[in-house]
């Protein structure tokens, strides 16, 4: 779509096509050599799954890491089929997994697989002939340009089988049910609190009591499954009526930048933005939360997804920063992001561990050097964190506890000033009148 412009990693990726025809290349050059090999060429097409992406990236990577002792590259050929060459021992074993992984799948109902090989000594002309047809027949869906990402390979059999339940209940839920949101604060000296912005998210425990699955224990499996739950989020806010009252922050995967549901978004958010008054001076209505970790991994992918978001004029804010990050996240990182969410019991650790007014003005210090108006401290799950905050220098909150921070006019009185409290007794004597006219909504 218009704004999607070309990067050095959609480059790469686009290079694919380069690597499919080396293929057939690499085929007739084996025929000539003294070497034996084995193309395998798998068609995952029986598998009503395989349509997800993220369901045939798994099982890819399946089959590349977990079917036999070291790493085969495979080549996408064609649509829901993938190549891999390797030596006629390694294959023997391959299909000797793929055999007991064809037999679970069957026996959970989830559909079957073909596996065809091929000996290029003998057979490449047959094998090249086969790989032509299937790209006329079945070209290759437009690369997800999230394959330039590593992902972890599935650690097991059983954790595709809960890969793919975990697919078909997040394709028929009510993702109203599962949705959460809350408010980021921001708290100027002796004036009113403010809210900048609403996070939204799916509720990790929702969705365990949805599956009947204890995600959370399981690394692989949790990431898979929050990658899942961003394109259902992505789907959903299309919908939400706009202008929307705050800007809305939404919690996304490096990986999902480059895929199609981003780009579906993105064009829907131009829609509604083409409706709007002309000459209004536009906010970035939608912040993208990216995590430190994935951001710090993988700085390429970075690059291209920040002028993704600069492009369509979508904020940036870098999630789940430890105290250390501050000190070690590149600054080709942290200085594009609007935001840097700070984990609260981070903070607290480093306060805990140092001791004397010296070492607390050395935190000072350093929240001034990334920007202390970025900083949004999360995870605040206690009334008091507002107060300690503030001694930093921090002004933007988010948390349970900022609640309960506001529920004390007394408290909001001695921490932010005698404006700030008289602001929250008329709100919350707003709430009470409302609740009044309106019984049946009371709590």
């Amino acid at each position: 779509m218009a704004g999607f412009h070309i990067t050095a990693l959609a480059r790469r990726v686009i290079a694919e096509d380069d690597t499919r025809q080396a293929l057939l290349r690499l085929a007739e050059e084996m025929a000539r050599s003294d070497n034996s090999r084995t193309a395998l060429l798998f068609d995952f097409s029986g598998i009503p799954e395989i349509t997800n992406r993220l369901f045939f990236r798994a099982i890819t990577r399946f089959v590349e890491e977990r079917t036999s002792e070291r790493r085969h590259p495979a080549t996408p050929i064609a649509k829901n089929c993938v190549v891999l060459i390797t030596d006629p021992d390694n294959a023997r074993k391959i299909l000797s997994e793929m055999r007991k992984l064809s037999s679970f799948l069957r026996y959970r109902r989830h559909g079957t697989f073909q596996v065809t090989c091929f000996d290029l000594r003998r057979e490449h002309r047959q094998f090249g002939e086969t790989c032509r047809k299937l790209m006329e027949q079945r070209p290759v869906p437009p690369p997800d340009r999230s394959l330039c990402l590593k992902e972890e390979a599935p650690p097991s059999i059983e954790a595709l089988d809960q890969l793919i339940s975990i697919g078909r209940t997040f394709g028929q839920a009510d993702i109203s049910m599962l949705l959460r949101n809350q408010d980021i604060w921001f708290f100027p000296p002796d004036a009113s609190p403010v809210t900048i912005g609403r996070e939204f998210w799916l509720s990790v425990n929702a969705i365990e009591s949805l599956l009947h699955i204890r995600i959370g224990r399981d690394p692989w499996l949790f990431d898979r499954m929050t990658q899942y739950a961003d394109h259902r989020v992505l789907n959903y806010m299309q919908h939400v009526s706009r202008p929307f009252p705050l800007p809305y922050n939404i919690n996304l995967h490096l990986a999902t930048i480059f895929t199609g549901d981003f780009r579906r978004f993105v064009t829907s958010l131009n829609t509604a933005r083409s409706k709007q008054l002309t000459g209004m001076k536009r906010r970035p209505e939608v912040i993208v939360e990216l995590s430190a970790e994935e951001c710090r991994q993988y700085p390429d992918a970075f690059a291209a997804a920040v002028e993704i978001l600069e492009d369509q004029e979508i904020g940036l804010a870098i999630d789940r920063m430890e105290w250390k990050d501050l000190e070690t996240l590149p600054e080709t990182i942290t200085q594009h992001a609007a935001y840097l969410k700070l984990l609260w019991p981070s903070v607290a650790a480093q306060m805990t561990a140092i001791a004397g007014t010296e070492d607390a003005e050395t935190m000072i210090t350093t929240l001034e050097r990334v920007g202390s108006n970025k900083i949004v401290l999360i995870r605040c799950d206690h009334s008091d964190v507002v107060e300690r905050g503030l001694r930093l220098g921090i002004r933007r909150f988010q948390g349970r506890g900022i609640n309960r921070f506001l529920l004390n006019a007394e408290t909001v009185e001695r921490v932010l000033g005698p404006t700030a409290a008289m602001s929250v007794i008329k709100a919350q004597t707003g709430r009470l009148r409302a609740e009044h006219r309106h019984p049946e909504y009371s709590m």
